[in-house]
């Protein structure tokens, strides 16, 4: 080896030069070789303690042999040779009848560690009794530490951890009456382990950060780095979860690749701890597999026992059964035949989980019994909390409630002294649930309040968005119980306050990171962040977006199932390096330490900053058993329950269908076609009245000729509101004849967008458009060859949502509405086309400089994975090679806007994935996280000649008019409608206006300039509904081909 050549020489002539004192040079270079803590110096230091060892042998200093055989042990451990320890550490105990009591005795309980390593537990208590038989001659404080450290050990392989630590304990204070700080700290390091399992984790905390401390005066980056990982373990278990999965990324950061199997498995199985109990179940498994498979290639079977159940529920969890099951054979064998049965008794727990959900009650709780007594002998509180918990769920539903409290009562006992918030969370809900249940309504309030509170303080802890994201998704249940509590309580004893506490509660539960977003950008966090930050992250972007075209081309591909979900796993703990980047830019900010979370939303100063006279917030909430709208507006606040989740999203979907009928079908006879039409307008009356009196009923006479400012939930986000018509009203006339609509994604949103002042820039321009990018490597711009002229009019109107990134074409349109834009707006206006119009370009623009965002050319909604939704830019630099040309979600969230509007010429870009606690993970939901006032973007594909009408009638109600993109849609949408031919929503109902309510674009210019400049600007905005026809036509035709 490389490193080891490195010494030869010098070694050799010390040796050569002088018998007595070489072996002790030897042994002092491989000291230096082993602190490199890398493969390549630790394969090098064991060939060098092994000669060491010989030569000490040699010269009979028997005390120095057997201590070179030790190191050489700990090291072939490290580097993943487990047998060769072994060996090793047995070579070391044939040297003992030469040596000390207190060398024999570590000589002993080394070989004892890695015999139960080994899976020889019953081997190594004979060793260990051998042991203490030379302590108890040895009367050292020492000699008894490692005796008491090993029988812990030996305590731990048979699942009796209350043992455990007693034994460390003492190993510990044994340790401390000796001056070897080293010796003291491992002491430690084990003893924090072991209360992990005991649940003292606050002890164990202090324990670690003792051992933390002595490493770092001594310097040792491979124990340093051990302690890292064991304070992240008990931070996990405190619930402090941020701060966990910074000691681990840390940690993992200074891991050799090659090296340290076991340790490095203890890391990713805490990883994908905070993983699963954030609710990122996917990048959980893959965590958990890389444990599981580095345990498994060292032996290390006590690793391999304690990973099984943790891969049982994951695959459970997420539909793999057979994995499950396969993995709870191999469970139950390794704990036949090593007699250690704490590890099943996790695998019957999750098992027992899994019958749980499938609601096959008997096996669940018979599992659940099978588990108790394991954990309870072994005195393992935080798993018997849980078991305890989940019997009260099942005796719950089996209508046994007494039983079920106790379960209950016995598990928050149990959390609450062991400081587990998570699990005192959990309970907390599961005893609200039964005090429900039992018609204690003003009980089971407040312990619904107590763990919603819980988890805000809990979710509050963590810095990592994404993370913070898929906490709240999985714990949403938590808020519908709160809210249903509350609102109940309101109508038992009705009180305002009740109300508002409801529509608190709603609050808190939707669009989290969009409201932490805008309160970074007003604050200016990302401009302060340091500058490595900001690198790194770009450098991951890059990553993320080769990574998300690979996954995306693998998607067109139909390729296998194991490709796209490895891909996938990628994207995913890419995504997660850049949140917790980003999490890092928050603690190095002193302007985010200045930004706590929101207070809850004052209903008061909702009504005094956005509502005005002539407008009133709708906001919904969809709930499992009932769902419920809030009314605010001038007179007050008023709440209403509805029809649960189920229902309403069915009536939703039923009404998008009849409103998609008017699409021409391949192969249909017009006489079909208009008895279809018939019969679906009929339907369509019929269903959207119905609907009207269940979503706007409630709010009666409040509505009329208001603007209406929609907070949606879950499909509501896809219903276009002003189709269905007035309630209780004798005509089906739409909605749209009286009102404007505009969405919000909360209140809490809304409420901060209007505080929100644009930021002084006396240079901001008006416009900056990008269009007509270069796609395919038949554009004429990279080949030269000129295009038929009707295939340049067929290219101009192609439909602008990706199906695949292979088959894009050319969009003409896009270059004919820059034109148009350009010619108006003059100087104040940037262009970007042709091979200009570029990610690169895209990114690197300070679009903070610009009123209007314009952005003409395809686009890509995924609603299954949000992650490859994006806007595609050109695919081809000038002279031919590829070049990235997707900006998706994690770009535009890193983006710094200063827009009044954002319009996004594509189709579907107000349709996403509907993520609980977030709303919908869409495009135009994401330029407003970037910081645009206000974002044009559509539900569905438009027809041609209805768009070109709707669209110039729009920009001239803001051109003549001054009117907001909100008031001028509803103008031109009901001049659209009076025609007869486009009556049908289908035509005029798509086009949508998000964010801030009375934003007003001032461009640059004379009245009569900014006229024609935004007529011109409809023109553009046109080809959205000109190319999704001719999209959909041409599909329609190649069908019937």
């Amino acid at each position: 080896m490389i490193v080891l050549a490195a010494f030869s020489q010098s070694l050799h002539s010390a040796i050569n030069a002088d018998n007595e004192v070489s072996p002790a040079k030897i042994e002092a270079e491989a000291q230096k070789l082993a602190a490199q803590w890398n493969g390549e110096s630790l394969q090098s230091a064991i060939v060098l303690f092994l000669r060491a060892g010989d030569e000490f042998k040699k010269l009979g200093n028997f005390q120095a042999a057997a201590q070179s055989l030790r190191r050489t042990a700990r090291l072939q451990d490290i580097v993943n040779e487990r047998e060769k320890a072994l060996a090793t550490a047995k070579r070391a105990v044939e040297l003992n009848p030469k040596l000390s009591h207190l060398d024999a005795i570590k000589n002993l309980t080394l070989y004892v560690r890695y015999l139960i390593a080994n899976g020889e537990p019953a081997k190594a208590q004979k060793i260990l009794n051998k042991a203490r038989e030379l302590a108890a001659a040895a009367n050292d404080p020492a000699a008894d530490g490692y005796v008491f450290r090993s029988a812990a050990e030996i305590y731990e392989s048979k699942g009796e951890f209350a043992e455990a630590e007693a034994s460390h304990v003492k190993a510990v204070e044994m340790f401390r009456q000796r001056d070897d700080e080293k010796v003291l700290a491992n002491a430690l390091m084990s003893l924090a382990g072991t209360r992990i399992a005991t649940g003292k984790y606050i002890l164990g905390l202090e324990n670690a950060d003792e051992a933390k401390g002595l490493f770092l005066e001594s310097g040792e980056p491979r124990n340093i780095n051990r302690a890292k990982v064991i304070r992240g373990h008990l931070l996990n278990m405190l619930g402090r979860k941020q701060e966990a999965l910074d000691e681990y990324l840390e940690a993992e950061k200074m891991f050799p690749v090659d090296i340290d199997g076991v340790e490095k498995a203890r890391l990713q199985n805490g990883i994908g701890y905070v993983y699963q109990e954030l609710g990122e179940l996917g990048l959980a498994l893959s965590k958990r597999r890389e444990a599981f498979q580095l345990f498994d290639k060292v032996g290390y079977r006590p690793g391999v026992q304690i990973t099984l159940p943790l891969l049982i529920d994951l695959s459970f969890k997420l539909g793999d059964e057979s994995a499950a099951f396969e993995y709870l054979r191999t469970s139950e064998g390794l704990a036949a035949q090593d007699k250690y049965y704490p590890g099943l008794a996790a695998s019957h727990s999750f098992v027992g989980d899994h019958y749980f959900r499938m609601k096959e009650n008997d096996l669940a709780i018979s599992y659940y019994r099978r588990a108790l007594p394991v954990f309870q002998r072994a005195k393992l509180p935080l798993a018997a909390a849980n078991i305890h918990d989940k019997l009260g769920s099942v005796l719950v539903r089996l209508g046994e409630n007494s039983q079920a409290r106790k379960q209950f009562e016995r598990s928050l006992s149990i959390n609450r002294e062991i400081h587990n918030r998570q699990g005192e969370t959990n309970t907390l809900y599961n005893l609200a649930g039964l005090e429900l249940k039992e018609g204690r309504l003003a009980e089971a309030l407040k312990l619904s309040q107590a763990s919603v509170d819980g988890t805000e303080k809990l979710s509050a802890e963590v810095r990592n968005t994404r993370l913070r994201s898929s906490h709240f998704a999985s714990v949403s249940e938590r808020y519908e119980l709160l809210i249903r509590l509350l609102m109940m309580a309101a109508e038992k004893n009705p009180d305002p306050k009740l109300v508002e506490k409801a529509l608190q509660a709603a609050e808190r539960s939707r669009a989290r990171s969009m409201l932490e977003k805008l309160s970074m950008l007003e604050a200016s966090v990302t401009a302060d962040a340091p500058p490595d930050i900001l690198a790194a992250e770009k450098e991951l972007l890059i990553s993320y977006n080769a990574a998300s075209d690979r996954l995306a081309n693998l998607v067109d591909s139909a390729a296998s199932r194991k490709e796209i979900d490895d891909t996938d796993r990628d994207i995913r703990e890419i995504e997660q390096r850049i949140e917790q980047l980003r999490a890092t830019a928050k603690i190095t900010s002193p302007v985010y330490s200045g930004i706590k979370d929101p207070s809850s939303l004052n209903v008061e100063d909702l009504r005094r900053d956005v509502i005005k006279d002539d407008s009133l917030v709708l906001e919904y909430w969809l709930g499992r058993e009932k769902s419920y709208l809030w009314v605010v507006d001038n007179n007050g606040l008023s709440a209403h329950a509805l029809p649960g989740r189920q229902e309403i999203e069915g009536r939703i979907a039923s009404i998008r269908d009849l409103i998609a009928a008017n699409e021409t079908r391949v192969g249909e006879t017009v006489e079909a076609y208009q008895e279809r039409i018939a019969s679906s307008e009929k339907n369509y009356r019929t269903q959207a009245r119905e609907l009207s009196k269940v979503l706007l009923g409630p709010a009666g006479e409040r509505i009329k000729n208001k603007r209406i400012i929609i907070v949606a939930d879950g499909a509501l986000h896809s219903l276009p509101f002003s189709a269905i018509p007035l309630p209780d009203t004798k005509t089906d006339e739409p909605l749209l004849n009286t009102n404007e609509v505009i969405y919000q994604p909360s209140a809490q949103t809304l409420l901060l967008l209007a505080k929100i002042e644009t930021r002084e820039n006396e240079n901001r321009r008006d416009l900056i458009v990008f269009s007509d990018p270069v796609f395919s490597s038949d554009d004429e711009r990279l080949t030269g060859v000129n295009i038929a002229a009707s295939q340049k009019q067929s290219d101009g109107d192609k439909f602008r949502l990706v199906e695949s990134l292979r088959s894009l074409t050319r969009l003409r349109g896009s270059e004919r509405e820059a034109d148009l834009i350009i010619q108006t707006v003059g100087s104040s206006a940037d262009r970007f086309e042709g091979f200009a119009a570029s990610r690169d370009a895209f990114l690197g623009s300070d679009l903070s400089g610009y009123k209007i965002l314009h952005i003409a050319t395809h686009a890509r909604a995924d609603t299954e994975r949000p992650d490859l939704s994006g806007i595609v830019f050109s695919r081809f630099a000038e002279k031919g090679e590829l070049i990235n040309e997707m900006v998706r979600l994690q770009d535009i969230y890193s983006l710094r806007l200063n827009c009044d509007l954002v319009v996004l010429s594509a189709c579907e870009t107000a349709v996403g994935k509907d993520l609980k606690g977030e709303g919908v993970l869409s495009l135009n939901n994401a330029f407003l996280q970037a910081g645009s006032k206000t974002v044009l973007s559509s539900l569905w594909k438009v027809e041609d000649e209805a768009a070109r009408t709707l669209m110039t009638n729009f920009y001239r109600g803001i051109t003549d008019d001054r009117l907001t993109p909100s008031e001028s849609l509803k103008r031109a949408q009901t001049s659209l409608m009076q025609e007869p031919r486009f009556r049908s929503p289908f035509y005029w109902a798509a086009f949508t206006v998000h964010g801030k309510v009375d934003v007003r674009p001032h461009i640059a210019g004379s009245r009569s300039t900014l006229s024609f400049s935004l007529k011109a600007f409809a023109v553009a905005l046109l080809v959205v509904g000109l190319a999704c026809v001719a999209y959909r036509r041409r599909k329609n035709n190649l069908a019937a081909d």
